[in-house]
């Protein structure tokens, strides 16, 4: 069964004794959200990102801002985020006074986006991947030694981040079957519609199943030749 890493979840899954894999965005974040969650640093570079969209949304600068950051899932999906700052101080030089003025803090936070990129890459990367391709031993392998050839920075927050991530990557390795079982390592397809009708009908208490919306778990196989389904 698939499900995010919630505590209620991991309980349930366990006490129904299925296999139980871990959505990959939320896996992968986990390890970020460890070293830069109580970053003050990076907890201030996204306040000024968060603070620029609001500000600046029906302003001459409103064609600028950065994408749009969810303040539930901000670990999961930031390698947008670092890669519009980089371009930001990549063409800085070109921007008018105004501009310069609103944006100067991409400079002041250069930093700790440059020191970030190569972790948010990676994990863009990982889930660029497992995401289509799907959970197998093959895959987790690759995406191990990518670790090992991408995360190869030696300073102290990128060799503990790396020693989460395989962590978290070894952990799930051997969860399939076999050497051949593919299973998916996703629960975008069950949180997005169920999410979409969360957010339509949550006003009306008669539809009782928004209430355990995104508790839903999700089979990840229907069988395997060497482990066949029992429903």
């Amino acid at each position: 069964m698939i499900s995010d890493n919630d505590a209620k979840l991991n309980g349930a899954v366990r006490e129904s004794n299925h296999v139980h894999i871990r959505d990959i965005g939320h896996t992968m974040a986990l390890p970020v959200e460890k070293q830069y969650g109580k970053d003050n640093h990076f907890k201030a570079y996204t306040k000024a990102i968060a603070g620029v969209r609001v500000r600046e949304v029906m302003r001459e600068t409103g064609c600028l801002p950065p994408p749009r950051q969810r303040s539930v899932a901000r670990f999961m999906n930031l390698s947008h985020t670092i890669k519009w700052s980089r371009n930001m101080q990549r063409i800085f030089a070109s921007l008018n006074t105004n501009e310069k003025q609103t944006f100067d803090f991409v400079n002041t936070h250069g930093k700790t986006t440059g020191g970030s990129s190569d972790v948010f890459g990676f994990v863009n990367g990982v889930l660029k991947r497992v995401k289509p391709e799907g959970l197998s031993k093959k895959s987790i392998d690759t995406r191990l030694k990518e670790t090992d050839r991408i995360l190869n920075n030696r300073n102290k927050r990128m060799v503990r981040f790396k020693s989460s991530v395989r962590g978290q990557l070894e952990r799930e390795r051997d969860k399939p079957a076999g050497e051949k079982s593919v299973w998916n390592a996703s629960s975008d397809m069950i949180e997005s519609p169920f999410g979409c009708c969360r957010f339509k009908r949550s006003g009306n208490p008669l539809h009782g199943v928004t209430a355990c919306a995104l508790i839903l778990p999700l089979l990840t196989r229907t069988g395997d030749r060497d482990r066949p389904f029992r429903g």
